[in-house]
């Protein structure tokens, strides 16, 4: 998920390989309505990643879904791998542009949890389903989860067993950038 600042509705869902890297990425973007801003409250960004398939997610709606099939010829799917998780406030760069007078230092990611779980079978079938406050006799929008999740070490014969996390149980951590190397601190009047 990236969200830049001339962009405050608007998050993008990348993927990156060989042949598909930089702006040449497999992204697709989603926006909040009513000019409504990411910074403005927490948000929950998820992703479902299989082998052979990634979908992106905000807010518990699923905005896309990838698959070698998305890929041109020649290019590779290189995610059926282990990967790291990475999160970081980058200002400038070729997207969106070098800092100017408007940019605002210092910038403040905060983070209230990171979670990483594993399927505890295989299956097609997306995790995470958003009911429609349209159709739903709710008069709010739910998220159900369709399947079991395991958290143990027990090994699968899957490419992604070296990747197992626990859940984060912590307070959150403000992640800061002010133009030098980034920092993580932890607020002090949370326990």
């Amino acid at each position: 998920m990236e969200n830049i600042g001339k962009e405050p509705s608007i998050i993008h869902g990348t993927l990156h390989g060989p042949g598909y890297s930089a702006g040449s990425g497999l992204g697709s973007s989603y926006s909040l309505s009513n000019n409504q801003r990411f910074a403005d409250s927490f948000h929950t960004f998820a992703v479902e990643w299989e082998p052979n398939v990634v979908r992106f997610y905000c807010d518990g709606i699923l905005y896309k879904t990838r698959t070698p099939a998305d890929l041109s010829q020649g290019q590779t799917w290189v995610f059926n791998q282990p990967f790291f998780i990475l999160l970081n406030v980058a200002v400038g760069g070729g997207w969106p542009g070098n800092p100017d007078g408007t940019t605002v230092f210092p910038q403040t990611m905060q983070v209230d949890y990171v979670r990483v779980y594993r399927r505890s079978a295989r299956s097609t079938t997306p995790v995470i389903h958003h009911q429609n406050p349209s159709t739903s006799s709710s008069s709010s929008s739910s998220i159900s989860v369709s399947e079991s999740w395991s958290l143990s070490a027990e090994s699968e014969s899957s490419p992604f067993d070296p990747l197992v996390a626990k859940p984060v149980n912590q307070p959150p951590a403000a992640i800061n950038s002010s133009g030098g190397p980034s920092s993580i601190t932890r607020p002090d009047s949370r326990t």
